[in-house]
């Protein structure tokens, strides 16, 4: 939609469409599209091209939305009966022939036109938002600014000396005035030194301002409400962690050196004006042409830029899912299928990477000649002025000594725009993480009371507004019981428990603690009430203590406490450095049946009032498994279990049987298992 709006001139900044509309998990349905369009001003259509190679045959210049083969949204910019150009957000900008593009696409497009309510609108700088983000030094930068003028000015002298040499001492024979100059060594040394002063303030300004906005932007990801990651990938997101980087080199000598600069092209304009105003005006001239140019190349130069950091969050993120699960690939000779598809995807990336070099190239070719032409007009015409006494010898070389002190600042502002373009692209996806609303935590009751019952009362939700995946639930989960919610994959089962823990907003009053609306409670009082196990919980390369007790903050007595009561306690004490035995990178020294008991060690070591395994048992064997749900039931934790493992169905107070997002039936082991009906059949599949 960015780029739909973009081309009817609301240039719409990526992050701000992202906060207003929200992207859920399944991406945006078609009617969402359109609701997009209609808030902007734009009417749209949705129709199914059946004859797509006759459609495609026809001229077409506006732009509109396809839908791939594979339900993948592409903006196709324009086709004739030969091309069809489109822009993939995954690939970028590709010129396919009719037939490929037509065997490709499943015929339904959008098309989009302004109507009365459409405005045009200019995207908003980031470059001072970023600034204030940052909190950036304004007095050291103040100071910065003035030994920068002063440091300039005396590089300035030397122009000026050169003249004064030429028509006062050379051209006169006074060589007796050369002793006055050596007073200026002395400048030299006043220039080393408010040189260091300025590096050193420099130095001090950039790293105070980098670290204040990366503990903003890191710290700002672990407010986020789940519905952002599910949108975005963990590549997506930690390759903006890392462009950050690339930020820092920008934004610190981007800003020190503008100051720089600016004050040098001032000081070398006043100069230059006071000893020829109308060869300044040609000067002049040159560095407005530069500047239009330059703006026309930054267009282009943007969206190079944005395909290129798109291709390099694919890449990034399909290699963190190769680490993550290298062993599975091993054990299954699929490395070779993912090395080619990530070679592949490198490739993509590469050429992105050397579209947008070639492209810096040329423009790089232009400043050199760029530089060359004003030296060489000012010469020529200055050389003339002089034949005709108009004009001192001195002044032209000074003047030229001018031009060429003056035109380097230019051009290494104008290479800085192409740095901060990269920059700005860098930012918006950064402003995607900055800008993004944090978790709803408007609580009334700070602290949690006791637990003793949680009721959900007619629950329903979706993560978009195209269908609902929990309907109607109503249930009753009283404090020490034991509770297995069963049902096929995808019944809806891990969402409950993701509303339970609050990750997704629900209505008012649908959840309830001790009768109280859940949103009531402060979020992160409220979420330590529980404790969750995972089917394949984080470990981390560090030791089993350090695994367990994550906050470093317990008691070695509170460790072996849990570990006993996770059944893991022996065995830590049989490992060759007890409980500072290192685990391995995501616990690879353990077995399966020991990283889940660890993760079930370190959810009791919180002192929960309620624990939640999500297939968190799964690699237990039964009689091991029975023990921990004896010995957290001693505790008095109330235990949920979301299980497709029913060997221990007969310890459940009650189970709760899940199909397509509702409730269809619950009760104990022995009564579910005495009618036909879902949880039969799951049993005797588990069972058999």
């Amino acid at each position: 939609m960015a780029m739909i709006l973009d081309y009817y001139g609301h240039e719409a900044n990526l992050y701000e469409l992202c906060c207003d509309f929200e992207n859920s998990r399944d991406g945006l349905s078609i009617r969402e599209i359109k609701d997009i369009a209609s808030y902007f001003g734009l009417d749209s259509k949705a129709t199914e091209i059946l004859n797509i190679k006759k459609f495609l045959g026809n001229k077409f210049v506006e732009p509109y939305i396809a839908l791939t083969q594979n339900a993948h949204y592409i903006v196709v910019e324009k086709h004739n009966e030969h091309s069809v150009v489109f822009i993939d957000p995954e690939r970028g900008r590709i010129t396919e022939d009719i037939s490929n593009f037509a065997n490709n696409i499943s015929g339904i497009v959008i098309f989009f036109s302004p109507n009365r309510k459409f405005t045009k609108k200019k995207k908003h700088s980031n470059f001072f938002k970023i600034l204030k983000i940052g909190k950036i030094d304004i007095k050291r930068l103040c100071y910065i600014s003035l030994i920068s003028i002063l440091v300039q000015s005396l590089t300035l002298l030397l122009p000026l000396l050169t003249r004064f040499i030429i028509d006062n001492v050379i051209s006169k024979g006074e060589m007796y005035r050369l002793g006055m100059l050596f007073s200026i060594f002395s400048l030299i040394t006043f220039y080393a030194l408010f040189s260091f002063i300025r590096t050193k303030l420099i130095i001090t300004v950039e790293k105070r301002y980098i670290f204040t906005l990366k503990d903003k932007i890191v710290g700002k990801i672990f407010t986020l409400p789940m519905k952002f990651f599910d949108s975005r990938s963990s590549g997506e997101i930690v390759t903006r962690i890392n462009n950050l980087d690339s930020l820092e080199k920008i934004i610190s000598s981007g800003i020190s050196s503008l100051l720089i600069d600016l004050s040098t092209i001032i000081i070398a304009f006043i100069a230059m004006a006071m000893i020829s105003l109308y060869f300044t005006l040609i000067i002049t001239c040159f560095a407005i042409f530069l500047f239009i140019v330059l703006y026309f190349l930054l267009k282009k130069l943007e969206e190079k830029n944005s395909n290129f950091i798109s291709s390099k969050e694919l890449t990034q993120g399909y290699l963190m899912e190769i680490f993550s699960n290298l062993l599975f690939l091993k054990v299954s000779a699929k490395g070779d299928v993912s090395y080619t598809k990530w070679k592949e995807m490198f490739s993509n990336e590469l050429k992105f990477d050397v579209e947008r070099e070639n492209y810096l190239n040329i423009f790089q070719t232009f400043i050199s000649i760029y530089r060359l032409v004003p030296n060489l007009l000012i010469l020529i015409l200055g050389g003339l002025e002089v034949q005709q006494h108009m004009m001192s010898l001195g002044s032209l070389m000074s003047f030229l000594s001018l031009v060429s002190l003056l035109l380097s600042p230019i051009t290494l502002i104008v290479q800085n725009c192409f740095q901060f373009q990269f920059c700005f692209t860098i930012l918006d996806r950064v402003f995607d993480i900055i800008y993004t609303p944090e978790e709803k935590n408007q609580f009334s009751i700070s602290k949690l009371p006791p637990f003793e019952m949680m009721t959900f009362r007619n629950l329903s939700f979706a993560y978009s507004s195209a269908c609902k995946v929990i309907y109607d639930i109503s249930l009753t989960i009283k404090k020490g019981e034991r509770i297995a919610i069963v049902g096929r994959t995808g019944c809806g089962k891990t969402t409950l428990i993701k509303l339970l823990l609050r990750l997704y907003d629900v209505e008012k009053n649908t959840i309830l603690y001790n009768g109280n609306d859940i949103n009531l409670f402060d979020l992160n009082s409220y979420r330590k009430s529980f404790g969750v196990v995972l089917q394949n919980d984080v470990m981390f390369n560090d030791t089993v203590i350090s695994n367990i007790d994550l906050t470093h903050s317990h008691s070695m007595e509170d460790v072996i406490s849990a570990a006993s009561l996770a059944e893991l306690d022996i065995e830590i004490n049989n490992m060759p450095m007890g409980y500072y035995t290192s685990i391995g990178d995501n616990g690879n020294n353990l077995s399966g049946g020991q990283r889940q008991r660890l993760a079930i060690a370190r959810a009791i070591l919180q002192n929960p009032e309620i624990i939640i395994f999500d297939e968190g048992t799964g690699q237990l064997d039964t009689i091991t498994e029975k023990k921990i749900m004896d010995n957290l039931k001693h505790k008095g934790i109330t235990q949920i279990f979301i299980t497709h493992r029913l060997s221990n169905a007969q310890e459940y107070d009650n189970i709760i049987v899940m199909d397509n997002g509702k409730i269809i039936d619950s009760g104990k082991h022995d009564e579910l298992c005495g009618k036909e009906g879902m949880y039969k059949r799951l049993f005797e599949t588990s069972y058999n």
